[in-house]
This record gives C-alpha cells, sequence and structure tokens, in this order.
C-alpha cells in the first residue's frame, strides 16, 4: 500500500482500527480482520476492555493511508476516524 492513496475494501472481513500499536498488541488478536457481522460488537468488546476507542471499517469502505510503520498502519476511514 502507499501512503496518500485511497484505498477500498471490496470483500471479505472488516478492519478493527486500534487507536495505538500498544492498544493492538494489549488485544493480541492475530489478525486486525473480524467477521463483518459482528465488527461493531468485537470493536464495542475491545473498547471497553483497552480504555479507549476501537473503531473498524467494513467492507465496500473506503480509507486513506496516512503512514505505515512496520506491519502497523495509520489510516483516515471515509467516517473520519
Amino acid at each position: 500500500m502507499e501512503i496518500g492513496k485511497l484505498y477500498q475494501i471490496r470483500k471479505g472481513s472488516s478492519w478493527l482500527l486500534y487507536p495505538s500499536r500498544e492498544a493492538a498488541i494489549t488485544a493480541a488478536a492475530p489478525s486486525t480482520a473480524a467477521d463483518s457481522t459482528n465488527a461493531s460488537c468485537t470493536a464495542a468488546f475491545w473498547s471497553r476492555e483497552l480504555n479507549c476507542k476501537v473503531s473498524y471499517i467494513s467492507p465496500k469502505s473506503f480509507f486513506v493511508l496516512l503512514e505505515k510503520n512496520g506491519d502497523y498502519f495509520k489510516v483516515l476511514s471515509s467516517g473520519g476516524e
């Protein structure tokens, strides 16, 4: 993926968006993908557990890649998150 480009999740799973690398590591999820039928529940669960805002990007949603650092990406979703 290239920084500054617009991308769309075309099919598959939703992506969970953690506010920091530390939050993602604490969640210890082997993948940032979540079944699109329960992405809102999964994001709500991790928001409570980590005491922060975890959101998600659903299939067919757009996002822009702002920064990448190894396996971690900073994105801006079409919802402004």
